[in-house]
């Protein structure tokens, strides 16, 4: 269902979710609100695959962990960084390993498993092992963001 309705104040794009459906608003002074699970899932998939690819990349070629921190805090709620920092991890809890490998681009899958939990799996060539996550995916802050992952 989409409803349209017309605002002068509208100036920029912009994206909010409600408990309704998700709010788009663009400079063409419209909002459309669309109350569809499917397009919610979709958006926190295409979130969840470009964040995994970037992630994988940057941990395989970045030698700086400063980088790699900021990442997570453009994809992440403070609260759940926060959570990981205080657990004192030797392990990348994010691919459940210390090391990352772009070979793992080639297998990494990212489905929705139930309301606001995706699964990431990819095969780790070193164990020849499939390695799955569990995240929980919220909308917060005009941004989808991973708020926690399961164990």
């Amino acid at each position: 269902m989409i409803i349209s309705a017309s605002l002068s104040s509208c100036l920029s794009s912009s994206h909010n979710e409600t408990s309704s459906g998700v709010i788009h608003s663009s400079s063409n002074d419209k909002i459309l609100i669309i109350n569809d699970t499917n397009y919610v899932e979709a958006e926190a998939l295409k979130m969840l695959e470009s964040f995994y690819h970037d992630y994988i990349l940057l941990v395989a070629n970045s030698i700086n962990k400063d980088e790699v921190l900021s990442f997570r805090k453009k994809h992440c709620s403070t609260s759940f960084l926060i959570k990981i920092r205080n657990k004192n991890l030797d392990y990348d809890p994010f691919i459940k390993a210390q090391d990352a490998n772009e070979e793992w681009l080639s297998s990494l899958k990212v489905s929705k498993t139930e309301k606001n939990l995706y699964q990431v799996q990819y095969l780790d060539g070193y164990s020849n092992e499939l390695v799955i996550i569990i995240l929980k995916v919220k909308f917060s802050g005009g941004n989808y963001r991973i708020v926690d992952i399961l164990e």
